[in-house]
Protein backbone atom coordinates (compact mmCIF):
# COMPACT_ATOMS: atom_id res chain seq x y z
CA UNK A 1 0.00 0.00 0.00
CA UNK A 2 2.83 2.40 0.86
CA UNK A 3 4.49 1.82 -2.54
CA UNK A 4 1.23 2.64 -4.28
CA UNK A 5 0.92 5.97 -2.45
CA UNK A 6 4.51 6.90 -3.30
CA UNK A 7 4.05 6.01 -6.96
CA UNK A 8 0.87 8.04 -7.32
CA UNK A 9 2.21 11.03 -5.39
CA UNK A 10 4.59 11.81 -8.26
CA UNK A 11 1.77 11.80 -10.79
CA UNK A 12 -1.01 13.71 -9.03
CA UNK A 13 -0.14 17.29 -8.10
CA UNK A 14 -2.24 20.19 -7.09
CA UNK A 15 -2.29 23.14 -9.52
CA UNK A 16 -0.54 25.39 -6.99
CA UNK A 17 2.22 22.86 -6.53
CA UNK A 18 2.73 22.57 -10.29
CA UNK A 19 2.92 26.36 -10.60
CA UNK A 20 5.44 26.57 -7.76
CA UNK A 21 7.62 23.87 -9.30
CA UNK A 22 7.43 25.59 -12.69
CA UNK A 23 8.44 28.96 -11.25
CA UNK A 24 11.33 27.39 -9.32
CA UNK A 25 12.50 25.60 -12.47
CA UNK A 26 12.32 28.82 -14.50
CA UNK A 27 14.20 30.72 -11.78
CA UNK A 28 16.94 28.09 -11.68
CA UNK A 29 17.29 28.06 -15.48
CA UNK A 30 17.39 31.85 -15.76
CA UNK A 31 19.90 32.07 -12.91
CA UNK A 32 22.10 29.46 -14.56
CA UNK A 33 21.97 31.31 -17.88
CA UNK A 34 22.87 34.62 -16.23
CA UNK A 35 25.75 32.99 -14.37
CA UNK A 36 27.01 31.22 -17.51
CA UNK A 37 26.75 34.25 -19.82
CA UNK A 38 28.18 36.55 -17.15
CA UNK A 39 31.19 34.29 -16.69
CA UNK A 40 31.74 34.13 -20.44
CA UNK A 41 31.48 37.92 -20.72
CA UNK A 42 34.01 38.52 -17.96
CA UNK A 43 36.40 36.01 -19.55
CA UNK A 44 35.99 37.62 -22.99
CA UNK A 45 36.69 41.11 -21.63
CA UNK A 46 39.74 39.87 -19.74
CA UNK A 47 41.12 38.08 -22.80
CA UNK A 48 40.45 41.04 -25.11
CA UNK A 49 42.02 43.50 -22.68
CA UNK A 50 45.11 41.34 -22.31
CA UNK A 51 45.37 40.80 -26.07
CA UNK A 52 45.09 44.48 -27.00
CA UNK A 53 47.02 45.84 -24.05
CA UNK A 54 45.35 48.28 -21.72
CA UNK A 55 46.56 51.87 -22.11
CA UNK A 56 46.62 53.90 -18.94
CA UNK A 57 46.21 57.68 -18.88
CA UNK A 58 49.87 58.18 -17.86
CA UNK A 59 51.04 56.07 -20.81
CA UNK A 60 49.14 58.04 -23.42
CA UNK A 61 51.37 60.28 -25.49
CA UNK A 62 50.72 62.14 -28.68
CA UNK A 63 52.15 60.49 -31.74
CA UNK A 64 53.33 62.23 -34.85
CA UNK A 65 50.59 62.66 -37.40
CA UNK A 66 50.98 60.63 -40.57
CA UNK A 67 50.31 63.62 -42.85
CA UNK A 68 52.78 66.51 -42.95
CA UNK A 69 51.70 69.72 -41.30
CA UNK A 70 50.55 72.54 -43.53
CA UNK A 71 52.11 75.93 -42.92
CA UNK A 72 49.95 78.24 -40.92
CA UNK A 73 48.13 80.98 -42.79
CA UNK A 74 49.70 84.34 -41.98
CA UNK A 75 49.91 87.73 -43.57
CA UNK A 76 50.88 87.84 -47.25
CA UNK A 77 54.58 87.85 -48.04
CA UNK A 78 56.11 91.15 -49.05
CA UNK A 79 58.85 91.68 -51.59
CA UNK A 80 62.20 90.44 -50.37
CA UNK A 81 60.86 88.18 -47.58
CA UNK A 82 61.15 84.44 -47.58
CA UNK A 83 58.35 82.06 -46.76
CA UNK A 84 59.12 78.74 -45.17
Amino acid sequence: MKDKITATSFVAHEPGDLMGRTLRTVAVLVGACILFVGTLSVAAVAIATKATGERKAADVTETEPSAPKKPSVGRPATAGSQSI
